[in-house]
Formats: structure tokens, sequence, C-alpha cells
């Protein structure tokens, strides 16, 4: 659950039921994607090689290496 919710709006480019990495719509028990579900659907945070699917800075994280897949 996000704790400020002006941080949906940050994050809802990247918003994604697919996995960007493999491809894949992950199960309800997948255990390799972490994912996040909503009313609405549920959504991949991380992608299955561990690399963050939607921008860490809008959650107020750092950054890193990570790259906009969405571009």
């Amino acid at each position: 659950m996000l704790s400020d919710p002006s941080q949906a709006e940050k994050i809802a480019p990247w918003l994604t039921t697919t996995c960007v990495e493999c491809e894949e719509v992950p199960a309800p028990d997948d255990l390799h994607h972490v994912i996040v579900e909503t009313l609405i659907d549920r959504y991949v945070v991380i992608g299955c090689e561990l690399y963050w699917v939607i921008n860490p800075e809008a959650l107020g994280l750092k950054r890193g290496r990570w790259c906009d897949w969405h571009d």
C-alpha cells in the first residue's frame, strides 16, 4: 500500500501487469516477481531478475542504476 496517495500518479507511467524482463504475466502464487495488488489489477514492481520496473525515485528511494524501460 502506498503511504502517500500522490505516489500513485508518480508511478502510473510504469504500471504494468507484465514483467518487462521475461514478458510473462505473473500468476497469483508466483515467487519470482514482486507485485502490488490493487482493487483493479496486480502490477509488477520488481521483475524476475530483481530490477525495479517502476522508478524508485517516484517512491522517494534512491534511483541507483535503474533504467527507464518505457521510453
